[in-house]
């Protein structure tokens, strides 16, 4: 994400035109064009596939209701956003989940009453147990996502004027 800010705020471009301007010649540019739209298209069904099971299997429980019921509307909601929204309106969706997240986290932390040294000692001394190395890369997985890179240089060169906002910028990353 550093490298789209950066990317950004230099060409003034989104991620996609910057990719189209590093081939001169229209036979390459089709390529890697269709090869980034394909690439993307993927890791973007795989990523929603993953939220929209997770999602529906919360709400499934959440609201005592079969999976296979909650799952449709789940999408359709997805659909309608994707289609009618736009990232200004999608970024200020992701925005309310993730405070809403938070927040649920910390009533969380305050009911449950976690060890507060096991805490700091897994912060500062982490370690990955036996078995879990599929979860690690999972958590990747689901952090570094194809279609936010093209949404951040997206707003990255419509919010920041130059490098002089690079600082700003990677607060707000």
């Amino acid at each position: 994400q550093e490298m789209i800010i950066r990317l950004s705020l230099v060409t003034r471009e989104g991620l996609g035109e910057a990719i189209q301007e590093l081939f001169a010649h229209k036979i390459g540019k089709f390529i890697i064009v269709w090869f980034t739209l394909i690439a993307v298209t993927i890791g973007c069904a795989a990523y929603i596939s993953g939220d929209l099971i997770g999602t529906s299997l919360g709400a499934s429980y959440l609201l005592q209701l079969p999976e296979h019921l909650v799952a449709p509307v789940i999408g359709v909601i997805i659909l309608l956003i994707g289609l009618f929204g736009n990232y200004r309106f999608l970024e200020k969706i992701m925005l309310v989940l993730m405070v809403i997240m938070g927040l649920i986290f910390i009533i969380t932390m305050i009911v449950i009453q976690p060890d507060v040294i096991g805490i700091l000692q897994g912060v500062f001394v982490p370690t990955i147990p036996n078995g879990s190395i599929l979860t690690v890369i999972a958590l990747i997985g689901t952090t570094v996502v194809p279609y936010n890179f093209f949404i951040h240089s997206t707003a990255v060169h419509e919010r920041f004027k130059d490098l002089t906002d690079l600082k700003f910028a990677r607060w707000d990353t």
